[in-house]
């Protein structure tokens, strides 16, 4: 009888529980990816450390390093950079995660082409409109490299000339382009001549 009160009890505690909500952003193409960022840069993760926030002490997050291949847009003298680390909200310390909404799953090793901003706060760098700014790299069959943008968890809505929001079309959920071509989007769209 103890067993079913208390999975009874688990159950009603279970309905409380609200489900993970996705963030809402802004969806962003290319163009506007490109303008909203301070860098844009093509390389590999490098390093992923977790820490405690500095401005907000019970939240967790990672810093990445990012060893650069090709820097396509810098705001600084860092435009030969070799390295360059940004920070992502979330993450695991000890037995402590928290998981962050609409962010990409990322890890050592990840070759990526990365839209980055500087966050108004401390002038960190931060994902230009969090997943759409992380495209993960993959070698296709084929022999040629893709980069993909995995926006799921993200809720993307689309702003209209009049200022109206409405969701953006499902097609935006997953952003994929051979990689070369890609690149050369970005090139002609920061004005960097091939």
């Amino acid at each position: 009888m103890n067993g079913i009160k208390i999975a009874l009890c688990l159950l009603i505690l279970a309905s409380w529980v609200s489900p993970v909500e996705a963030a809402q952003v802004i969806h962003f193409q290319l163009p506007q990816l490109v303008h909203h960022s301070n860098f844009i840069v093509h390389g590999q993760i490098q390093d992923i450390r977790t820490m405690r926030s500095n401005d907000a002490p019970g939240r967790i997050q990672r810093v990445v390093s990012v060893a650069t291949k090709e820097v396509l847009k810098s705001d600084t003298q860092h435009s030969q950079a070799k390295t360059l680390s940004f920070v992502m909200a979330g993450g695991r310390m000890g037995r402590f995660r928290q998981f962050v909404p609409g962010l990409p799953a990322i890890q050592v090793g990840d070759k990526v082409v990365l839209f980055l901003h500087r966050r108004t706060l401390d002038g960190a760098l931060i994902l230009t409109g969090m997943a759409q700014g992380h495209y993960s790299l993959t070698l296709q069959p084929s022999g040629f490299m893709t980069a993909r943008s995995d926006r799921q968890g993200i809720h993307l809505i689309s702003r209209a000339a009049d200022g109206h929001l409405s969701p953006a079309p499902a097609s935006a959920r997953v952003d994929e382009h051979p990689l070369h071509s890609f690149l050369a989007s970005i090139r002609k769209e920061v004005g960097i001549s091939q």
